[in-house]
C-alpha cells in the first residue's frame, strides 16, 4: 500500500482545494553532464534573464515546462508512461535529439507545491523506448521493462553451458 501524507489525501479527495499537485520529471543519461529536470507548475520565479520558473525540491532545481504526463495504468503488459513537453528551447530540443544509445532513463515524482521536499508518489525508473519531436514539441514514451535491449535468444545452448543436452546415449 502506498503511503501518502494526510494533506495529499485531503487534496486528492476534495472537491476544491488550494493545494497544487506538481509533477517532477528527471531525465538522466551518461552523456548528459547534469540530469534534465522539469516540473509541471511555475511555483517560484528563478530569474528574469532569461525568465524562468520552477520549483526546488530536495536541493534540486526543476524548471517549469508546459508538460503533460500520462502515468502508468493497470493494463496488461509492461507499465508505460508518456511525457509531452511543449514550447521547449532549441538547446533542450537539440540535447534531447542527440541522446541515442543507451536509452535515457526517466523518473517521475509527485509532490505538493506547499511541501516540495516531501515526495508523495514516486515511480521507479522508466526506460525511454521512443520519442518524437517537431519544432517545439517532444513526446517521450517510456516503460519499466526495457525489453528492446534484451538479446534474443537470451542464452545459447552450447556444450559448455548445457553438457547434458550433448551427451550421447
Amino acid at each position: 500500500m502506498r503511503q501518502t501524507s494526510d494533506r495529499f489525501r485531503a487534496a486528492a479527495f476534495a472537491q476544491e482545494t488550494d493545494d497544487v499537485l506538481v509533477v517532477l520529471v528527471t531525465i538522466e543519461h551518461p552523456e548528459l553532464d547534469t540530469p534534465l529536470r522539469f516540473c509541471s507548475d511555475a511555483t517560484t520565479r528563478f530569474g528574469e534573464d532569461p525568465l524562468s520558473y520552477g520549483i526546488d525540491s530536495r536541493g534540486d532545481r526543476f524548471y517549469y515546462l508546459p508538460i503533460k504526463v500520462t502515468l502508468p495504468d493497470e493494463q496488461e503488459g509492461a507499465p508505460q508512461a508518456k511525457i509531452s513537453m511543449d514550447n521547449i528551447g532549441q538547446e533542450t530540443l537539440a540535447l534531447i535529439r542527440s541522446v541515442v544509445s543507451p536509452p535515457p532513463t526517466a523518473k517521475i515524482e509527485l509532490v505538493l507545491a506547499a511541501t516540495p521536499d516531501q515526495v508523495e508518489i514516486a515511480f521507479p525508473i522508466f526506460f525511454v523506448v521512443s520519442g518524437t519531436t517537431n519544432a517545439q514539441t517532444v513526446e517521450i514514451d517510456m516503460t519499466f521493462d526495457n525489453l528492446a535491449q534484451e538479446p534474443v535468444p537470451s542464452m545459447l545452448y552450447t556444450p559448455g553451458k548445457f553438457p547434458a543436452l550433448f551427451d550421447q546415449i
